[in-house]
């Protein structure tokens, strides 16, 4: 597996997914000393968030992807600041985004071209690059190939879906990934006061 594609994986399966969107980070939650606020979800059992495999995914060859998002780079294993990113990208820009191609924010694992550096960008596709906010970056992707997995699951098993596509179903498939951003799409569905709803993960492969 190339470095870059396993550097991603490593950043996107710890990932803290279910508090992603929602309003406070576990450390503010403690600061502030109460609950008082919050949409509180029932506790799920350890059997519910079992990880079963997931179905064949569907291939996709897309075209040039365009988003408009806020960046941060990311080491292996330093994700912690990736919830504090996503609330803030989420109040303070996403509404200002022109020419939005869908309601729905999307995540997207990259590098960067100048020195490799490994991105998180939390991003909004757009059909074009109209009145971009300041902080935030222009990300074109070139048409590329990818295994797209549904993941119908509670959010906090995205983690162990991300290790099923990379440690199983890889070496099973005979597939090889490509040096291309990872994307992560909640569904329309998607409800981040439950965690409910699924998502789509788009994995590049090799032509």
């Amino acid at each position: 597996m190339p470095l870059t594609q396993r550097a991603l994986f490593i950043i996107e399966r710890n990932l803290h997914h279910d508090l992603s969107l929602f309003e406070r980070t576990p450390e503010q939650v403690r600061e502030s000393g109460s609950l008082e606020g919050l949409d509180l979800a029932s506790p799920l059992r350890l059997s519910e968030r079992a990880h079963s495999p997931l179905a064949e995914p569907r291939i996709e060859r897309t075209r040039e992807l365009r988003f408009v998002g806020l960046s941060e780079p990311c080491d292996y294993g330093r994700t912690a600041h990736i919830p504090g990113q996503w609330q803030r990208f989420m109040r303070e820009f996403f509404g200002r985004i022109a020419a939005k191609r869908s309601p729905i924010p999307v995540g997207i694992g990259t590098r960067r071209a100048a020195d490799e550096q490994l991105l998180y960008v939390c991003a909004a596709e757009v059909s074009g690059f109209v009145r971009v906010p300041p902080d935030l970056i222009t990300l074109a992707l070139p048409p590329a190939t990818y295994a797209v997995f549904a993941h119908d699951g509670h959010v906090s098993a995205l983690p162990q879906t991300y290790s099923w596509i990379w440690d199983e179903w890889f070496a099973a498939s005979g597939r090889v990934p490509a040096e291309a951003a990872s994307l992560e799409r909640h569904n329309a569905a998607f409800d981040p006061r439950t965690g409910e709803g699924g998502a789509t993960i788009w994995v590049a492969i090799a032509d």
